[in-house]
């Protein structure tokens, strides 16, 4: 009878296994699918973040150069606004030689004028066609 009830559970054993091992089996499988899948994508990953490390390092060159380039321009403009700044100054100096000698020119011509002199500034020969013809336009626009 001891024998009876030690086979019963065996069997019972047995059944249960049965049933639990394809189970188990197809956990298994899912699980070596997963782990198949895990590791595509651990290597996807690995792949992109090599081609992101690729695309940091040429974009820091290419960063490197583009602040060169800007580097070199700001230089060019700041030279540029330099050398404009002394022609700025140049001009006025002379355009206030030219009033000085303006107002010199004037003074001493009204104070050697004749009564009977005209006060009708001479008129210039023009050198081209362009200044004659500028010449023209301001005798007509004069009152």
């Amino acid at each position: 009878m001891a024998q009876l009830i030690l086979d019963s559970v065996l069997l019972l054993l047995l059944a249960g296994l049965f049933i639990a091992v394809p189970r188990w089996l197809k956990k298994v499988e899912a699980l070596s699918r997963l782990k198949t899948d895990l590791e595509a994508l651990s290597l996807q990953f690995v792949r992109a973040t090599t081609d992101a490390a690729l695309a940091i390092e040429e974009l820091k060159s290419v960063t490197a150069k583009e602040q060169s380039i800007l580097q070199a321009a700001q230089n060019r403009a700041l030279a540029t606004a330099d050398d404009l700044d002394i022609l700025r100054k140049r001009a006025e100096q002379t355009c206030t030689r030219i009033e000085e000698a303006l107002h010199k020119s004037r003074a001493s011509a009204t104070s050697n004028v004749a009564p009977t002199q005209s006060l009708k500034p001479a008129t210039p020969l023009p050198k081209s066609k362009a200044e004659s013809e500028l010449l023209e336009a301001l005798r007509h626009a004069a009152p």
